[in-house]
């Protein structure tokens, strides 16, 4: 009988999890940004959007979801990105 090695993590250095930070900052910031340009955190407009009167939060998230579907598109197409893009699909699939 033969045991299987431990799963390890991949250790990554400093600088990618610091540009991985600033990225996912970037991203939340701008994301933050539209969502109170939106003006989705006044109280009326969250009421409005329980009795199905004013839709704008739906709106947005639907945007939201959209272009990340269509980023991800052009990026599994791309050579630049495919490899990459492969590799975590798969990883993703097998739930490492």
């Amino acid at each position: 009988m033969q045991c299987e090695k431990p799963h390890v993590p991949h250790q990554h250095s400093v600088a990618e999890t610091i540009t991985k930070s600033l990225i996912s900052a970037s991203i939340g910031t701008v994301f933050g940004f539209a969502l109170n340009r939106g003006l989705v955190y006044h109280p009326v407009v969250i009421r409005e959007q329980f009795i199905g009167q004013n839709f704008t939060m739906m709106k947005m998230f639907l945007s939201a979801v959209s272009s990340s579907l269509i980023v991800n598109s052009v990026m599994s197409i791309l050579p630049f990105f495919k490899v990459n893009f492969d590799k975590s699909r798969e990883k993703y699939y097998k739930g490492k």
